[in-house]
């Protein structure tokens, strides 16, 4: 992969910049590589250099990025999956769209989802940000199916806290998989002083650090769940 600065803005060259129809509306979706789907949501508003490389990593893995400009999502994953085929499709969340790769399970089409630092409700640390009857429907569905969630968050984090794994974990026993970095495991170079993003400003990109370690085991889980 050819590296690219992470302190200007990502001009996406790589990627195809699609309009597409769903639900009614045109949503802008860049979509790069080939193989099963995944759906790569963005930390905030707009696609920051680090979430663009971590998507090329997930596209160098042997998958199709679809990674969403905006916050809807389900229609998406079916499309996804019916372009490109496979055992289904994979949805990472990042900060504030963290909670939404679980919901998103409510879509058949989702086999592998992955929470990194969910921090949504901010003013709620044991939120999970999801409706009870959707979060009942969604357990149901992973025990059915066999499935699990994949879940990451540095221990410090003033964001996504303890608490909020232990709910998930409460809520769904075995079925959720939660990884706590220790905070010194975050690039101390990152402009956020809080430890909190775990594959993209805080990554340290070197054989052998924890967020790169997270980030591998992340690109496993989705070759497990979604390639023949």
């Amino acid at each position: 992969m050819t590296t690219r600065p992470l302190d200007r803005d990502d001009p996406l060259d790589d990627f195809d910049r699609r309009t597409i129809r769903l639900l009614g509306t045109d949503r802008l979706v860049y979509v790069t590589g080939g193989g099963p789907a995944v759906i790569v949501m963005t930390e905030m508003p707009g696609i920051s250099p680090h979430v663009a490389r971590f998507a090329r990593w997930v596209r160098d893995a042997g998958f199709t990025v679809y990674m969403p400009h905006t916050l809807w999502l389900r229609a998406l994953a079916a499309l996804a999956h019916d372009e490109c085929g496979g055992k289904g499709v994979g949805a990472i969340g990042m900060c504030f769209t963290g909670n939404f790769a679980l919901s998103m399970m409510l879509e058949p089409a989702v086999l592998a989802p992955v929470l990194a630092q969910p921090s949504l409700p901010l003013n709620d640390p044991a939120g999970m940000h999801i409706a009870p009857d959707e979060l009942a429907a969604v357990k149901a569905r992973m025990e059915a199916e066999d499935l699990t969630v994949l879940a990451y968050r540095f221990a410090g984090d003033k964001f996504c806290k303890a608490a909020r794994f232990a709910a998930y974990e409460d809520a769904l026993g075995e079925r959720f998989v939660g990884r706590v970095l220790p905070d010194e495991a975050a690039n101390p170079d990152s402009p956020m002083k809080n430890p909190h993003s775990v594959v993209t400003i805080h990554l340290i990109d070197e054989a052998g650090q924890p967020t790169v370690q997270a980030r591998d085991e992340i690109l496993d889980f989705f070759k497990m769940r979604l390639s023949d």
